[in-house]
Protein backbone atom coordinates (compact mmCIF):
# COMPACT_ATOMS: atom_id res chain seq x y z
CA UNK A 1 0.00 0.00 0.00
CA UNK A 2 1.35 3.43 -0.91
CA UNK A 3 0.81 6.38 1.39
CA UNK A 4 0.56 10.02 0.39
CA UNK A 5 3.02 12.34 2.15
CA UNK A 6 1.67 15.74 3.25
CA UNK A 7 3.19 18.54 5.33
CA UNK A 8 0.62 19.42 7.97
CA UNK A 9 2.10 22.48 9.67
CA UNK A 10 3.54 25.80 8.57
CA UNK A 11 6.44 25.27 10.98
CA UNK A 12 7.52 22.02 9.30
CA UNK A 13 7.19 23.59 5.85
CA UNK A 14 9.16 26.66 6.96
CA UNK A 15 12.05 24.56 8.31
CA UNK A 16 12.05 22.42 5.17
CA UNK A 17 12.25 25.52 2.96
CA UNK A 18 15.10 27.08 5.02
CA UNK A 19 17.59 24.20 4.84
CA UNK A 20 20.32 24.09 2.20
CA UNK A 21 19.78 22.18 -1.06
CA UNK A 22 21.86 19.15 -0.02
CA UNK A 23 19.97 18.74 3.26
CA UNK A 24 16.64 19.28 1.52
CA UNK A 25 17.42 16.48 -0.96
CA UNK A 26 18.46 14.19 1.90
CA UNK A 27 15.22 14.95 3.77
CA UNK A 28 13.09 14.38 0.66
CA UNK A 29 14.77 11.04 -0.12
CA UNK A 30 14.29 9.70 3.41
CA UNK A 31 10.74 11.03 3.74
CA UNK A 32 9.83 9.19 0.52
CA UNK A 33 10.65 5.94 2.34
CA UNK A 34 7.48 6.57 4.38
CA UNK A 35 5.33 6.02 1.28
CA UNK A 36 5.63 2.28 1.96
CA UNK A 37 4.88 1.10 5.52
CA UNK A 38 5.41 4.34 7.50
CA UNK A 39 5.13 2.56 10.87
CA UNK A 40 7.74 -0.13 10.22
CA UNK A 41 11.40 0.33 11.19
CA UNK A 42 13.73 -1.06 8.51
CA UNK A 43 17.04 -0.48 6.77
CA UNK A 44 17.13 3.12 5.55
CA UNK A 45 14.35 4.23 7.90
CA UNK A 46 15.08 4.83 11.58
CA UNK A 47 11.48 5.02 12.77
CA UNK A 48 10.38 5.11 16.39
CA UNK A 49 6.88 5.31 17.82
CA UNK A 50 6.63 8.21 20.28
CA UNK A 51 5.41 7.40 23.77
CA UNK A 52 2.37 9.18 25.17
CA UNK A 53 1.58 10.87 21.86
CA UNK A 54 -2.08 11.45 21.17
CA UNK A 55 -2.83 10.97 18.35
CA UNK A 56 -0.29 8.23 17.67
CA UNK A 57 2.92 9.78 16.29
CA UNK A 58 6.26 8.59 14.99
CA UNK A 59 9.79 9.98 14.67
CA UNK A 60 11.95 9.52 11.58
CA UNK A 61 15.65 10.22 12.13
CA UNK A 62 17.46 11.77 9.16
CA UNK A 63 21.04 12.70 10.02
CA UNK A 64 20.85 15.67 12.41
CA UNK A 65 17.15 16.20 11.69
CA UNK A 66 14.04 14.64 13.16
CA UNK A 67 10.70 14.40 11.39
CA UNK A 68 7.59 13.90 13.51
CA UNK A 69 4.58 12.50 11.70
CA UNK A 70 1.29 10.72 12.15
CA UNK A 71 -0.55 8.32 9.88
CA UNK A 72 -4.22 8.74 9.06
CA UNK A 73 -5.85 6.37 6.56
CA UNK A 74 -3.49 6.44 3.54
CA UNK A 75 -1.83 9.76 4.41
CA UNK A 76 1.36 10.49 6.31
CA UNK A 77 1.03 13.92 7.95
CA UNK A 78 4.37 15.57 8.73
CA UNK A 79 3.81 17.81 11.73
CA UNK A 80 7.36 18.82 12.74
CA UNK A 81 10.86 18.96 11.33
CA UNK A 82 13.66 20.00 13.67
CA UNK A 83 17.36 19.58 14.35
CA UNK A 84 18.61 17.01 16.79
CA UNK A 85 19.09 18.26 20.31
CA UNK A 86 15.86 20.18 20.56
CA UNK A 87 13.40 18.65 23.00
CA UNK A 88 10.34 16.91 21.66
CA UNK A 89 7.13 18.83 22.23
CA UNK A 90 4.33 17.14 24.09
CA UNK A 91 1.45 16.60 21.72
Amino acid sequence: MNYEIRIHSNNAESIFNKVDIETKEQLKAKIRVLEDSPKKKRAGADIKKLKNANPEAYRLRIGNYRVIYSVENNTVWITEIFQRGRNYRKQ
